[in-house]
């Protein structure tokens, strides 16, 4: 009975010469285990391989698992010599290839990692044991390793040493010390060129795969050897890393040099994924000069483009960086505002007060693009500025807009952006329509010939002799992508000459990360499963008994160069320092893993929120975490609240009178879609299904009756408002009867206002809502306006006033219901003619904004006031309100009584004979007024348009 088993390497077992197989890989697992540890009890096995089970069900599954692996044998393999103990058979003879590596350690005998792919899944602690040994049998062949070498050191086996280097280097691929003792063993020799390789491997490693420089002590020994060597040899680092790209580099810095003459052109760096594109912003950046530019940079990822604003976020740090340095001083709205949208820029800035927040939540993107632009407007006095992304490709529709806005408005300033050659007709679609005429350029970067492969290879490795016969294969393998050249000579260093395919890529990559100890894996495992940089708080939460052992291993990590620290004032995080290895890692979980690591991502972000307007960063994060980890219901819930952050559709004439979010159009229907789609394939509970169908419904009929398709939208609110009946659920009532009365207010249909306002009025009694008794009052006035029962309307009003200033005394943040009830009052005695008292309560309406920095709503009060000053003969200063009143419908995209001040604007054109300007405002005014429905504003129009007649 001879059994032969190979561990090292893909696993093999054979039974007297004929291959044993298993039924399933975790019994196959399980005597693995048993091959290494000889005995063990039954209550450790089962906490092994089914700790998720219960103990009936987990005994069960491990006497089918050992019946399963004693059938696979025509003998008894295993024993139970008592009954709570399992143990290997000693009369069967085992030749193991770990128990001869255990008991005499040899080079020979290790041919590849410890039970090397192999994998078990949802099997967490078996993967741990595993994972351990591994390590701890790579350790101690590296250490053989290391003694031959120190046995060569009087050099006389010069091959020996060659070939013990070269795994010892690929073991440890960024040890900086390491590399140094075998460039001087080398150099001792005589052997310059092999000395350099080593250099050449060492900093291709640490600038290609890890985006950083070697120590001092390196590059200084590097100058030594080239020193020595007898040709004198001037390679110089640059010459050696920067190749074949010289034309398109001279090409960008010239346009630099032009930017203080206004005559430059911004530059897209074209070009397909791995022909060097980031190579090249890393090596203008590392040629400018700190003391004549300003460097702003950033990159965009595949999941920005689905979210709004997130490249600019980083980058926003990196401006108030640059703000503090040039001693600049911006407004305080302005950090206010910025710090608001892009919660990077300055995360020690004093919480907001209620005021600001107030002011804030009133605006939208615009005001955030304004202050941005005014800060690099500021500093690009001092010194000019280069903003460099690089995948600008992958850039949300937001972010690009205040790119191309800052780029139209501000002189002294240039773009140097990467994007991949297959959107280079997208993105120059996109340019020719933002940007300046000519003040752009695409320069592609194309795959090398083969003599630039040539010229590339040999500066990349002097070493290396390229006859015609390996130039030829080596081109036709890489097609000249440096990428592919670059891992294609590390193969050949290997002496392999197979294809470069995924198998080979996942080798190079493992033998950055083999010599790693549990923990250090454990980390890089949950680290790759992060879509943003890890939180160093997350670590110590997940490793919370451990918490001494994450700080040396983080620091371990850092020091082989496989992660980076980044801090700020509040909090540290970590991210790869090569983005390849990240993927390679993430892609080598199995799939119980990721699902597992991602939910608790996404656990942990979710107890960071705050229900604070901050929190719609952490919802993109959140989202992606859940989809990952097929989490469907927490996708819905974050996807509907993502959206509901985003739309700011309340369709009162005054909807930031409510708690409201900033939004500038957004593809809406896509996130239908989308959630359409989740609620489709979701199966829960009934009640919980029509709980995400209920807020789904809201958000619809909002959007829909926000843009006119009111057929669309009041049906989904009828629905909402029927549910929240059901449910006597008082906010939702609420909501939904806003809704209603918005609609009710924009058709003039009275019938159905005064109908919603007494059922506001039922419930809000019941309820003793003073706040909403306030605007149940301005509502009612409102509708009294509707009646032309005047004197009602300012009884109505004035108790709405009373109301609401009697709450400000208590909280300050119902200036605008205030300044709503104002216009209203204004609106009535516009009505009755009485256009100077109009005048004075559209200014006090006007002005109660304005002190308050409050700015959206303005275009309403700036109609009324432009309006009354027509009618009272006062045109010159009406036209000056009636421009402002558009200005303000353009900055913040709203339709809502835009067809009133467009008609006005046609009258005042046709005064002052501009007939161009006339038909443009009426054509305008038409528009919108068709798209509202607004009774009002559809009479006004055709009243313009009959006085042509």
């Amino acid at each position: 009975m001879n059994v032969h088993v190979e561990l090292f390497g893909y696993p093999s077992v054979t039974s007297n010469g004929k291959p044993v197989v298993f039924p399933y890989k975790k019994a196959e697992a399980l005597f693995y285990y048993l091959l290494i540890v000889k005995k063990t009890s039954r209550e450790n096995l089962t906490s092994i391989f089914w700790s998720d089970f219960n103990d009936q069900s987990a005994k069960k599954n491990l006497r089918d698992a050992l019946y399963k692996v004693k059938k696979a044998f025509d003998f008894e393999i295993l024993l139970s010599p008592q009954k709570s103990e399992v143990e290997l058979n000693p009369e069967v003879n085992f030749d193991i290839d770990i128990d001869k590596f255990v008991q005499s350690p040899s080079i020979s005998l290790y041919k590849e990692d410890f039970l090397k792919d192999f994998y078990v899944k949802d099997c967490y602690d078996f993967e741990e044991w595993m994972e351990q040994l591994r390590n701890e049998y790579r350790q101690i062949y590296i250490n053989l390793v290391r003694d031959k070498i120190n046995s060569k050191s009087d050099f006389s086996e010069i091959k020996s040493l060659e070939y013990y280097s070269a795994i010892l280097l690929k073991e440890e691929p960024y040890n900086e010390s390491l590399h140094r003792e075998m460039m001087k063993t080398f150099s001792l020799r005589g052997e310059y060129n092999k000395s350099l390789a080593i250099y050449y491997q060492l900093i291709n490693a640490l600038r290609n795969d890890l985006d950083v420089e070697p120590e001092p002590s390196t590059t200084s020994l590097f100058k030594e050897i080239i020193d020595m060597r007898s040709n004198d040899s001037k390679i110089t680092e640059d010459e050696l890393f920067f190749v074949g790209r010289e034309r398109e580099l001279k090409v960008i810095k010239h346009n630099l040099e032009r930017v203080k003459s206004s005559d430059y052109k911004s530059c897209f760096i074209s070009g397909e994924a791995g022909i060097g594109k980031t190579h090249m912003l890393n090596k203008l950046v590392q040629d400018l000069s700190k003391d004549s530019w300003i460097i702003l940079k950033g990159s965009c990822n595949e999941s920005d483009q689905h979210f709004f604003l997130q490249p600019w976020d980083y980058l926003s740090k990196q401006l108030y960086d640059a703000l503090e340095k040039e001693q600049i001083k911006i407004p305080k709205l302005w950090q206010d505002v910025i710090s608001y949208f892009f919660p990077s820029f300055n995360e020690t800035l004093i919480s907001l007060d209620i005021d600001t927040i107030e002011r804030i939540e009133s605006v939208k993107f615009q005001v955030s693009f304004d202050a941005v632009i005014g800060a690099l407007r500021m500093l690009s006095y001092k010194k000019p500025i280069v903003i460099i992304f690089d995948d600008l490709h992958w850039m949300d529709t937001y972010s690009y807009n205040l790119l191309s806005s800052l780029l139209l408005k501000l002189d002294n300033i240039i773009l140097i952006a990467s994007i991949r050659d297959s959107y280079q007709k997208e993105i120059e679609t996109k340019a020719y329509s933002t940007l300046k005429n000519n003040s752009f350029e695409f320069i592609s970067l194309n795959r090398f010939n083969k003599e630039e492969t040539r010229t590339f290879v040999e500066k990349y490795d002097p070493t290396l002799i390229l006859n015609k016969e390996m130039l030829d294969k080596l081109y036709q393998k890489t097609e000249g992508i440096i990428l592919f050249i670059i891992e294609y000579l590390h193969i050949y260093k290997e002496n392999k000459e197979n294809l470069l395919d995924s198998v080979k890529v996942e080798n190079i990559l493992r033998s950055k990360i083999c010599s790693l100890n549990t923990q250090e894996q454990k980390i890089l495992n949950i680290s790759s499963v992060f879509i943003n940089p890890i939180d160093l708080n997350f670590l110590l939460t997940y490793f919370i008994d451990n918490e001494s052992d994450v700080f040396e291993a983080l620091e371990s990590l850092q020091n082989q160069k496989l992660l980076k620290e980044i801090s700020d004032e509040d909090a540290v995080y970590y991210q790869f320092s090569h983005s390849i290895l990240k993927d390679f890692i993430y892609n080598s979980l199995s799939s119980a893993s990721k699902r597992r690591y991602n939910n608790k991502i996404a656990n942990f972000y979710e107890l960071r929120l705050k229900n604070h307007p901050r929190d719609r960063f952490l919802y993109p994060q959140i989202i992606a975490h859940f989809e990952r980890a097929k989490n469907t219901e927490k996708v819905l819930a974050y996807s509907l609240k993502n959206l509901s952050s985003y739309s700011n559709i309340n369709l009162e004439q005054f909807p930031f009178i409510h708690k409201s979010e900033f939004v500038d159009p957004i593809d809406f229907e896509s996130m239908f879609a989308n959630i359409d789609v989740l609620l489709d394939q979701i199966h829960i509970e009934a009640a919980r299904k029509k709980k995400y169908e209920m807020d789904y419904l809201y958000i619809k009929g909002k959007y829909y009756i926000r843009n006119g398709e009111y057929k669309l939208g009041l049906p989904c609110i009828d629905l909402f408002i029927k549910y929240s009946e059901e449910n006597n659920s008082y906010n939702h009532m609420l909501d939904g009867y806003h809704q209603i009365i918005y609609y009710s207010i924009q058709v003039n249909d009275l019938n159905r206002m005064n109908l919603y306002l007494n059922k506001i009025q039922k419930i809000t009694s019941q309820n003793s809502d003073v706040k909403e008794t306030g605007t149940l009052y301005r509502w009612k006035g409102l509708y009294a306006i509707r009646v032309e029962d005047y004197d009602n309307a300012v009884i109505y009003l004035q108790k709405s006033i009373e109301i609401f200033e009697n709450l400000s005394l208590l909280e300050n943040k119902y200036v605008v219901n205030i300044a709503a009830a104002y216009n209203y009052l204004g609106n009535i005695n516009k009505y009755k003619g009485e256009y100077l008292s109009a005048i004075e309560f559209y200014k006090k309406a006007i002005s109660l904004c304005e002190s308050n920095n409050i700015m959206k709503g303005l275009d309403i009060f700036y109609t009324g006031l432009g309006q009354s000053l027509y009618e009272s003969g006062q045109h010159e200063t009406a036209h000056h309100y009636i421009l402002k009143a558009l200005e303000y419908f353009n900055k913040y995209n709203n339709s809502w009584g835009r067809a009133i001040a467009e008609g006005y604007a046609a009258l005042l054109a046709r005064d002052k004979n501009d007939i161009s300007g006339f038909y443009t405002h009426l054509a305008n005014g038409e528009h919108y007024a068709n798209k509202m429905k607004n009774p009002y504003s559809l009479a006004l129009i055709q009243r313009i348009k009959d006085s042509q007649v």
